[in-house]
């Protein structure tokens, strides 16, 4: 019932023009880690401008770091390039960067994301990463989508709540679920028995 939904919602809005991320992350491994978020970004832009016509006009900054006392500063110097509103407070950035090998958060204007800090960052690391990070960017890129096709900018809250306007949040992250399942799937061959968490 989930999917038919989701095709509605996704077919009955507007299309958006197909643009890349804004890509910020730490200065150690700079560039592997910056052509894999491009890599990642390019992947899922593709796969929902080419399966559901959908992209986002509108800038949006990539921030990817394994170092949760980066975050905030990386995400910071992206609101300001892009002439954004300052946060009033702070990602929780132990909270994402400590929970799961690879933490996301998303918001109108921005992708945070955040994984464990390897040994090293060369080939090796890319390769275990790199099948992980898209889906999870697809189910952020759902909510950059929900933002921008309820034109809700800045991000209301229902009556001071945590509650977006967007709508319940089982609705909100439901959607994101199953276009992260449907990613998973689709682009990467994965059996949707195993994409469960």
């Amino acid at each position: 019932m989930r999917l038919p939904i989701c095709l509605v919602w996704l077919f009955a809005t507007p299309t958006y023009g197909q643009n890349a991320s804004l890509i910020f992350t730490d200065e150690d491994a700079k560039a592997l880690k910056t052509e894999m978020l491009a890599k990642a970004d390019k992947d899922v832009r593709v796969f929902f401008a080419e399966n559901f016509g959908r992209n986002i006009e509108n800038p949006i900054a990539l921030i990817g770091t394994s170092d949760p006392s980066l975050l905030n500063e990386h995400l910071s110097k992206a609101l300001k390039e892009m002439g954004r509103r300052q946060r009033s407070s702070p990602v929780d950035a132990g909270k994402l960067c400590y929970e799961k090998p690879i933490g996301a958060a998303a918001n109108r204007s921005y992708t945070v994301m955040c994984w464990l800090k390897p040994k090293a960052y060369d080939r090796r690391w890319l390769a275990s990463i790199e099948q992980r990070l898209p889906p999870i960017l697809a189910h952020e890129f759902t909510h950059q989508l929900q933002y921008h096709l309820a034109n809700d900018d800045p991000p209301q809250r229902v009556n001071g709540t945590k509650e977006l306007l967007l709508g319940p949040n089982w609705m909100v992250e439901g959607t994101a679920e199953v276009f992260e399942r449907i990613y998973s799937v689709q682009v990467q061959g994965k059996d949707a028995a195993n994409t469960a968490d």
